[in-house]
């Protein structure tokens, strides 16, 4: 084969494949690519619509334990004592639960009754704690 005839192959078969296939720019725009961009879109509202949804339960649930908390203890909940023994309570609570959400997860079965008279344990101190408290603010009334 001459060189000649090799050159003029070369540029038939280069201009042949450049026909075919069209330049990256030229190209539409790839529907899967368009098409994963809107489900992550999608995803990423549905997630903050639950964001939202969540906040507004959390809200109502707090208002719902305040009106309880002041139905129940009234005038005392304005002492920093009682405020005091309330959050300590909520602090307490929240760690026993997440032990118990954690051991069951585990798998540790035999952590389970321990936690649960420990949270009983709690709930009674509490209890004692708050009659007390609310004995000493109908006192200085």
């Amino acid at each position: 084969m001459t060189r000649k005839l090799r050159l003029s192959l070369a540029t038939a078969i280069a201009a042949l494949v450049a026909s075919a296939v069209p330049a990256a720019s030229a190209r539409a725009p790839d529907a899967g690519r368009e098409q994963r961009r809107q489900e992550r879109e999608d995803r990423r509202n549905e997630r903050a619509e639950a964001r939202k949804e969540r906040a507004e339960q959390r809200r109502e649930r707090r208002r719902q334990r305040l009106a309880a908390l002041s139905a129940r203890f009234g005038a005392a909940l304005r002492q920093p004592a009682v405020r005091a023994e309330l959050e300590l309570h909520a602090r307490r609570t929240a760690k026993l639960k997440a032990l118990h959400a954690v051991a069951e997860r585990e798998g540790k079965v035999t952590l389970l009754p321990r936690i649960d008279r420990l949270t009983q344990k709690e709930q009674a101190r509490h209890e004692r704690r708050m009659a007390a408290l609310s004995a000493d603010a109908g006192r200085a009334q």
